[in-house]
């Protein structure tokens, strides 16, 4: 005779470390932006082998300190990317060396 399965409570299991093969489930970013441009960033950073792991209070603390940093795309006004930006078919082709036919 079989056992009646009970429903058990959720187990949450928050992770210590973060490495760039478990950082799209725990951060949200890509791995290789995790490596270039959150992993310079932290003092703690542990190789193993070409896994790269990081301390998740100190990835999340780097994190927070990229957010405040404006980006060069930042910086410039809705203007000035509005003027670089293709508007029509036409453009983008014009740019590209053809034309639209």
């Amino acid at each position: 005779m079989s056992r009646a399965l009970r429903p058990r409570p959720a187990v949450v299991v928050r992770p210590s470390y973060v490495s760039d093969e478990t950082c799209f489930a725990v951060l949200g970013i890509v791995p290789r932006k995790f490596r270039e441009q959150l992993v310079p960033l932290c003092e703690q950073a542990t190789r193993l082998g070409h896994t790269v792991a990081v301390p998740l209070d100190e990835a999340e603390q780097a994190m927070r300190t990229l957010a405040a940093t404006p980006d060069a795309d930042d910086e410039q006004t809705s203007d000035e990317r509005d003027e670089d930006e293709p508007t029509s078919v036409a453009d983008v082709m014009r740019r590209a060396g053809r034309e639209l036919a």
